[in-house]
């Protein structure tokens, strides 16, 4: 047998082993691998589960934008062209580099380099936080289609990965690659017996667009179906001057890119347990995706952490190591170190507690905002450091909270690895009051350095921390109707108080031995990738294990290929719950059905009746704008979501026609 230099068999080998013996080729895809680019836990996933597989001897390779010049990247001199749009072809090359088992390879185009500020991971999706790139589809389609092409045409480690590989898109930007490989490479004879397994990190962030973005995707008028959604709410103008989500009191009409990432996949899989059962449970927390996750099924595999670079004996960023026994001890030296780098008043005996993280309001920091003036009147002693960059207004709210009293608090902005760790190590407490939080790793590194967290009862909060044991669980956060709207004077209330008594309960535990005993147990936790990686193992032999099924898209894709051309039909009107309908002999045609998806209005259209408005009034060049038309079974009445390069004009007596 030849072999390969990860010790797989040589092409055409594999076919020897049993299934549950077998090594695979595994194409992980996404929109950021740390260390090269990273703004949350989908980079970290990116980079940790492809090693643990590969020690397991798969053979892997992840795939993502190159968004600066990456020192360990070399250019694999194979240049290709992909479509966006009508027929514009585009060029992209290839740079890799063979990282800790892993083929790392970078795709190459000018819409990956221009938009961000390099390895910072700034501007990876849009100008500023919660704002999407106007380009976003037509980027990351580059990235889909890469991606196919990758596996055919980069000789890695001597040959190609080929087609009998198992792809793993990551979240909305890698969600368009099954469907590229139904509509243009089976029927061609390639990927016949690849499978998908689609991993979910956020079901907030999904690809929502006008509708008009579907001529950006390159893919078959067939496939339009499988994109088309309906909602009352879409993110903020994707002209960035408002970061302000647009509410409708009728459903637009718009496409959604993971919907069909999750159609088209064979397995969904997502970042833990609970969060699973959370984005099943109804049209709030599923985003309202929940209805297809439910029809396709879901599994919940908790993350692991870097056991390695998040070590409190051996961490390059601390003066003191420290181990369980030596927890207590340690720490107050390591706070009074801290203290004095961010002018607070030194004193280890202050209970020192810490948010890590994002600003914005998934992770609650809005809220944590409005408690700390109480929590710093009542409790003499206790001190604050929040760290994060964000909202604009987030991060000025930060700055305004730390102004109170700057021996007590103090707000970093700008974020840093080094403060990171000085944190996670100096603090007592580890406040996460997120809204809904898929797996979180913050926690994870707190415990492992002995700083107790004090977490809301969600998602993969809850499946990694025992309340009284390795951390304090908070009463549930009220949620918003759609994500990024305020909350109400009374949800706001009850959620403010429910972390104030939280955070309290907690202070008053510090010091004791039930606290010790919690700091212990937290450090003495097994949060490797070993029982993930295992989990993932059996999730992947289930999903080869089931043959292909051929959608009725693909199915007439493939039929059209033989009689020299595509079918087009389609199903009539799109659902209002989002999920495809049947296919019929009745079908209008594709064309007529995009049409009607879309109005037959253009020019300066009007917001319908009942519409939040950003606040500031008129935006000039707004790229989203909300008309009435009719769409398949929908009525006459029906707003669509559409670009539009004209003002924003509210007519509050408009009727649509």
């Amino acid at each position: 047998m030849t072999a390969r230099r990860n010790g797989l068999p040589a092409p055409g080998e594999a076919d020897k082993y049993p299934l549950g013996e077998q090594k695979l080729s595994i194409v992980f895809v996404g929109a950021e691998v740390s260390p090269w680019a990273k703004t949350g836990g989908l980079g970290d996933v990116m980079r940790d589960l492809p090693m643990e597989l590969a020690a397991r001897g798969h053979r892997v390779m992840s795939i993502t934008p190159r968004y600066d010049q990456y020192a360990e990247g070399w250019d694999c001199s194979v240049n290709i062209e992909v479509t966006v749009g009508k027929n514009r072809k585009e060029n992209v090359s290839f740079f890799h580099c063979y990282h800790n088992g892993v083929d790392r390879v970078f795709v190459d185009h000018p819409s990956f380099l221009e938009k961000i500020w390099g390895y910072s991971g700034a501007k990876i999706y849009g100008p500023k936080a919660g704002v999407d790139f106007p380009d976003g589809p037509m980027r990351f389609s580059i990235l889909c289609q890469a991606a196919m092409e990758a596996c055919l045409k980069l000789h890695l480690g001597g040959y190609p990965y080929g087609s009998d590989v198992l792809f793993v898109p990551n979240d909305w930007h890698a969600a368009l690659l099954p469907l590229y490989m139904k509509a243009y490479y089976r029927p061609r004879g390639f990927f016949t017996n690849a499978k998908t397994m689609f991993i979910l990190h956020n079901i907030v962030f999904q690809g929502r667009y006008p509708v008009e973005y579907f001529d950006d995707l390159n893919l078959p008028k067939e496939f339009f179906e499988d994109l088309a959604f309906e909602s009352c709410f879409c993110s903020p103008p994707l002209d960035g001057e408002s970061d302000q989500p647009i509410i409708s009191d009728a459903p637009m009409r718009m496409i959604n890119i993971l919907k069909a990432g999750f159609i088209h996949s064979d397995r969904l899989l997502t970042v833990s347990p609970s969060f699973a059962e959370e984005v099943m449970s109804g049209e709030k927390l599923g985003c309202e995706l929940d209805d297809i996750i439910r029809m396709k099924g879901i599994v919940g595999i908790i993350n692991g952490m870097d056991m390695v670079k998040w070590n409190p004996m051996d961490d390059k960023f601390l003066v003191n190591g420290f181990d369980a026994d030596t927890a207590w001890v340690v720490k107050r030296k390591l706070k009074a170190k801290l203290q004095a780098e961010l002018g607070l008043k030194v004193d280890p005996d202050a209970p020192l507690i810490g948010f890590v993280g994002r600003l914005d309001p998934q992770k609650g920091i809005d809220l944590l905002m409005e408690a700390i003036p109480e929590l710093i009147d009542s409790l003499p002693n206790v001190q604050f450091v929040l760290l994060g960059t964000g909202q604009a207004h987030m991060m000025r709210r930060v700055k305004e909270i730390e102004a109170m009293d700057p021996t007590r608090i103090a707000g970093v902005t700008k974020f840093s690895e080094a403060m990171e760790h000085k944190l996670v190590a100096a603090a007592d407490f580890m406040a996460m009051p997120s809204r809904f939080e898929p797996c979180g790793l913050v926690q994870l590194h707190a415990m492992r350095y002995g700083c107790v967290p004090i977490v809301t009862n969600t998602g993969g909060l809850k499946d990694s921390v025992v309340d009284g044991v390795t951390g304090y669980i908070l009463d549930p956060i009220p949620t918003e109707e759609y994500p990024g709207q305020p909350l109400g004077a009374e949800k706001l209330a009850q959620g403010v108080g429910g972390i104030i008594r939280g955070i309290k309960a907690a202070v008053g535990d510090y010091g004791s031995e039930k606290y010790k005993r919690m700091q212990k147990a937290g450090m003495n936790l097994d949060m490797t990738w070993t029982q993930g990686v295992q989990d993932y193992e059996t999730e992947i032999k289930n999903v080869i294990s089931v043959p292909s099924q051929i959608t009725k898209s693909e199915a007439q894709l493939v039929r059209g290929a033989r009689n020299g051309g595509i079918v087009s039909s389609m199903a009539s009107g799109i659902s209002a719950r989002n999920i495809p309908y049947p296919w019929s002999q009745g079908s209008i045609s594709v064309d007529e059905g995009i049409e009607r998806a879309r109005g037959k209005k253009s020019g300066n259209l009007s917001v319908m009746p009942g519409t939040k408005v950003p606040p500031g009034g008129p935006i000039s060049t707004v790229k989203y704008d909300i008309r009435g038309g009719a769409g398949g079974q929908a009525g006459p009445n029906q707003p669509t979501f559409v670009k539009a390069s004209g003002g924003y004009t509210p007519q509050p007596g408009h009727q649509p026609g």
